[in-house]
């Protein structure tokens, strides 16, 4: 009989379980929007009727803006007040949720930002590919880039990431799971593409999700980004 090599089965055991280990991680701070913990990517309505959509820009520090078919990039400039970018032909200056709009010869225009848009921006902007929401306790999911999986609970208290949980084969039309069963967290996540009311905000989205994550339940809605 073919004795057994005790120290190599060990030591290929232990490989195994970290290798498990390190499938998940968990941290206690919330993860930020963007690099510096801010938005990279707003959407404005203006009082003309129109949306603008920026996106932050660095190395030189600006932002590109984007209203209808047109996009320009405006440069940081110095400002008493608030964020102003500004060209030859156009201005744009925000102070917190609020902006105006000014070209060379025109009037000028205030904007507001619509923030649930700005997020879905923000995120369509960091290479997520589905963003989903609930309440009580506040959580969030955010699936890419690519199979990257991350679950923020309890208003940003707890975050999970996945570094790459591809969804099972589809049995169902209209219904996808992320799944892991081992490892530190054992997670499911169910996206329906079914219409989901928010339960505070009451706003609509195209799909509901559902999410097992160590034994307890979240529900809420979702979007995809793609």
């Amino acid at each position: 009989m073919k004795s057994l090599d005790l120290p190599k089965i060990l030591s290929n055991t232990l490989l195994f379980v970290a290798a498990v280990m390190l499938a998940a991680c968990s941290t206690k701070a919330p993860a930020p929007a963007g690099p510096s913990g801010k938005l990279q990517a707003h959407v404005w309505q203006c009082s003309d009727g129109s949306t603008i959509n920026t996106r932050n820009l660095s190395s030189p520090a600006g932002i590109a803006l984007r209203t209808g078919a047109e996009t320009r990039t405006l440069p940081q400039v110095r400002a008493a007040s608030g964020v102003r970018y500004q060209d030859a032909a156009m201005q744009f200056w925000t102070k917190g949720d609020s902006a105006t709009l000014e070209r060379q010869a025109g009037a000028t225009v205030d904007c507001r930002e619509v923030r649930s848009l700005s997020l879905l921006e923000d995120a369509r902007v960091r290479g997520i590919t589905f963003r989903g929401v609930g309440n009580e306790p506040g959580w969030r999911l955010e699936i890419g880039p690519a199979h990257r999986v991350m679950f923020e609970d309890g208003y940003g208290s707890m975050r999970i990431v996945f570094q790459s949980l591809p969804p099972l084969p589809e049995t169902t039309s209209g219904v996808t799971i992320h799944e892991n069963t081992s490892g530190i967290h054992r997670l499911k996540v169910t996206l329906r593409r079914e219409i989901c009311a928010d339960s505070m905000s009451d706003e609509t989205f195209p799909y509901s999700v559902d999410v097992e994550i160590d034994g307890a339940r979240r529900r809420g809605c979702g979007t995809s980004l793609r």
